[in-house]
């Protein structure tokens, strides 16, 4: 479905929030519920049928019911056999669209998550929250003066911008944002997404496979690097790196010309 594969985009956003996050999951939720009418079904099968007159697939007929076996069954009740397609695939339609739905709201409405909510969502408004004492190594005075005076100087909507203030801060100037720094760090520990991890594994996996018997262990955390970190490798200058690497010996100057 179009509209769950919109949500796997939306949560391995790399500049995703928890309270982003939960709001995309809370909207697909309200869509999926939606989506859980009869008008809905006629459309999909509508659609369906279209598809495979076009393709000429096989068309679309009624399976073979099975009947219950008697030692089963409880009471004079016939047992209900579907007469046409609709009424065979539409209560399994609902069946999917209420899956999606409950499996949704499990993963996804765990107290440990609110909290990790609760404590981003103070960094980025500066509104007061019931978690900070959970966390001792947080001044909640300091924080809250702090927090106030950053937002005033650097507008900023997600934790990764402020990742992206406090490391360009002069190290004098990040201390006097030492509380910031403390609920950054603890906002880090638990990522929203799990996106650069597995990019990750995936970039290692692929080096793996095409230079590791060729290379040692600390060849390959360099290129590993390199290879995760394009965006900041495109920014360098290729020339002076180049440059520098022929000035290091007598010998490659004189086979790079220098």
């Amino acid at each position: 479905m179009e509209i769950l594969e919109c949500l796997n985009v939306a949560l391995q956003g790399r500049e995703q929030t928890i309270s982003g996050l939960l709001a995309s999951v809370q909207r697909t939720h309200d869509a999926i519920q939606k989506l859980r009418c009869d008008t809905s079904f006629e459309r999909v099968l509508a659609t369906t049928i279209n598809l495979v007159e076009k393709y000429q697939l096989k068309e679309v007929t009624l399976p073979r019911q099975p009947n219950i076996p008697k030692c089963l069954q409880h009471g004079p009740t016939e047992q209900f056999h579907a007469k046409t397609v609709k009424e065979y695939y539409c209560p399994q339609y609902f069946q999917i669209m209420d899956i999606i739905s409950t499996q949704l709201m499990q993963r996804f409405d765990q107290e440990g998550l609110l909290v990790y909510e609760k404590l981003e969502h103070y960094l980025l408004t500066g509104q007061a929250s019931e978690v900070l004492p959970q966390y001792p190594e947080i001044e909640y005075h300091l924080l809250s003066a702090q927090i106030t005076t950053l937002y005033s100087v650097y507008k900023y909507t997600s934790v990764s911008e402020v990742v992206d203030i406090l490391r360009k801060m002069p190290a004098r100037e990040r201390c006097f944002f030492s509380q910031v720094e403390n609920i950054v760090r603890i906002l880090l520990t638990i990522p929203a997404s799990s996106c650069e991890a597995e990019r990750s594994f995936s970039a290692l996996r692929r080096l793996k496979t095409w230079v590791r018997s060729t290379m040692t262990q600390k060849r390959l955390n360099h290129v590993a690097i390199c290879n995760i970190h394009r965006d900041i490798m495109d920014e360098l200058d290729i020339e002076a790196i180049a440059k520098e690497f022929a000035m290091c010996c007598d010998r490659r100057k004189k086979v790079f010309g220098f």
